[in-house]
């Protein structure tokens, strides 16, 4: 009897033995799991979550990244607090400094980072979608199509084939994982804000007709240096489209080499550039380009719908460091004036 007593003192206790051993095994573990990955590097880069992302996923990329030491430890953190719906969608400076339990706080706890993005005046869609897909944005490609997308043309209410022309130039704050739609959406909602207030008052204007001076903005954007000629810049192209003259702007050949073409941008052009064919190309083809050929800013936009009343025809650039142009009004003047500015410089 006492003998089966003492057998089973003895089993309590080698059982009570191993369970102690395996909680401070389990501990251990666990606690190591939570260390940093280093105590050395205390930076801080970006964590982006994607949309549709899954606890699985982020534990799993947390890890591939260095930022904890278990995937599955954080997947079993998440599942314990039930916090893997209040990660959200965005970008998150981490280190891989921080504890397991400091990574959890910051994905949980709403405190995603924002990306700034500035787009220049007279940038095109392409040139955008670039910037985008180097900001974490998705691709150039996906953002192209997205632009010439009907389905959301129709949805923002542009009466056009495609949005170039419509993504204002404008510093933007976007969450990480916002998705390109978004942010076209976002970019001409802000042109509409920002170009309604300057559309004349009690007149009645036709789509087509904003249409044409938003394509007549996109090539003064592309000309103009000097924000007080602007106005002079768009009447001159006006006035020649009055009087059926090709606009004969170096801006559209500029275009269709960078953005049909794929060649790099070049500060002078050669007699073979302005042959190049293309509808976009106005020295060969009369009136203006199918559809924009920048994205214009609000100086641009409103020399086009406010142009300056004159009878120039033409203008050539005589200084070229603060952008000054001379206008003419008769093809001689104009070959006089380009005699005159653009000469060589004897040594």
């Amino acid at each position: 009897m006492k003998r089966t007593v003492r057998s089973f003192l003895r089993s309590v206790g080698l059982m009570l033995l191993f369970v102690m051993i395996l909680l401070l095994v389990v501990g251990g573990g666990a606690i190591y799991l939570s260390l940093p990955t280093t105590r050395d590097d205390t930076s801080s880069s970006l964590f982006i979550v994607y949309r549709g992302d899954t606890g699985k996923s982020v534990s799993t990329r947390l890890a591939d990244q260095g930022y904890i030491r278990s995937a599955l430890a954080f997947e079993l953190l998440l599942y314990l607090t039930n916090t893997a719906h209040r990660i959200r969608a965005g970008g998150y400076l981490l280190s891989p400094s921080m504890s397991l339990f400091q990574v959890h706080e910051k994905l949980t706890s709403g405190g995603e980072t924002y990306a700034r993005i500035t787009i220049p005046e007279g940038w095109t869609a392409s040139r955008i979608g670039r910037l985008l897909e180097r900001e974490g944005f998705g691709t150039e490609e996906a953002f192209l199509r997205f632009i010439e997308d009907p389905g959301l043309i129709a949805e923002l209410g542009v009466d056009a084939t495609t949005l170039e022309g419509y993504l204002f130039p404008e510093t933007y704050f976007f969450s990480y994982g916002t998705s390109q739609r978004e942010i076209v959406k976002a970019l001409v909602t802000t042109f509409k804000r920002r170009v309604t207030p300057l559309l004349p008052e009690g007149e009645s204007i036709s789509s087509s007709w904003f249409y044409r001076r938003l394509i007549l903005a996109s090539i003064v954007e592309r000309e103009y240096r000097d924000p007080e000629e602007a106005p002079l810049i768009a009447s001159v192209f006006l006035n020649r489209l009055e009087r059926y003259i090709p606009l004969e702007s170096c801006a559209t050949v500029e275009y269709v080499l960078t953005e049909e073409l794929g060649q790099p941008p070049r500060s002078v052009l050669t007699y073979d550039d302005l042959q190049v064919d293309s509808p976009f190309n106005t020295y060969r083809r009369m009136g203006l380009p199918p559809h924009p050929i920048s994205n214009p800013g609000l100086v641009a936009i409103r020399a086009a719908l406010e142009p300056a009343k004159t009878d120039y025809l033409y203008f050539v650039l005589k200084d070229p460091q603060n952008g000054r142009h001379y206008f003419s009004r008769s093809f001689e003047e104009h070959v006089e004036a380009k005699y005159l500015y653009l000469k060589p410089v004897s040594p």
